[in-house]
This record gives C-alpha cells, sequence and structure tokens, in this order.
C-alpha cells in the first residue's frame, strides 16, 4: 500500500495536474513535490517515501531518472517503488526499466489516470 509519494518533475503545472488527479481519486496520503531529480537522493535521505513519480528526462543534466534509480538501489534504498515518466522508448531504456524492476514506466504523452491505476495496483 503506498501512503506517501514524490513527483518529481521540472513542469510545475505538470506536477500539479499529477497531484490533483491523485486527489480526485482519492489519495488520502502524502503528496510532494520536487522541480530538480539531481536533489532525489538527498530529498529521500530527509523524508522516505513509498513511491517516487520521477521524469527520466532531466534538463541540463547527463544523468537521467533511471540512472538516479539505478544509484539509489545500488546504495540500498529496495523499499521505494517507482514510477518512470519517459519520452524515449529505445530499446537500452526499456531493458534498464525493467532490470531496475520499477513499478511503472509511461511513455510520454501518457494520460495521468495511467498513474493512478498504477498507484491503485501497488
Amino acid at each position: 500500500m503506498v501512503n506517501s509519494i514524490l513527483i518529481v518533475h521540472n513542469n510545475m503545472s505538470f506536477r500539479s495536474n499529477i497531484r490533483t488527479t491523485l486527489r480526485e481519486a482519492s489519495f488520502k496520503g502524502e503528496i510532494y513535490n520536487l522541480n530538480d531529480a539531481t536533489k532525489l537522493p538527498e530529498f529521500l535521505k530527509n523524508e522516505p517515501v513509498d513511491l517516487v513519480i520521477l521524469d527520466n528526462d532531466i534538463p541540463m543534466s547527463i544523468l537521467t531518472g533511471l540512472d538516479i534509480v539505478d544509484d539509489l538501489k545500488e546504495k540500498g534504498n529496495n523499499y521505494t517503488k517507482f514510477i518512470i515518466l519517459s519520452s524515449d522508448t529505445n530499446h537500452t531504456t526499456v531493458q534498464k526499466a525493467k532490470k531496475l524492476q520499477v513499478s511503472g514506466f509511461l511513455v510520454k504523452p501518457f494520460s495521468v489516470s495511467s498513474i493512478v491505476k498504477i498507484v491503485n495496483k501497488l
């Protein structure tokens, strides 16, 4: 069961839209927002969450969201679940998501209700 969610995306209106959709779908837990994915490891040290909805495409960075997930898992974070949002559908990216056993991989553009469906299954 998911009791806390962190939405990580550089676009504030996108984060707000996901938050609103989760609330409308009766999600009652904590919802946090972060606009810079490179600050995710530090955030999770201070405020562990059950689920991170993470954009794979990080502006102004050589890292991807999956790179950050990989690093977190290597450092022992095996309790946080991840939903990856990506415009990249190449074989390598999809295989990396499978290897990291993310809870969801959504290809942009997608319906925000798709996130709710995944959250409800967790």
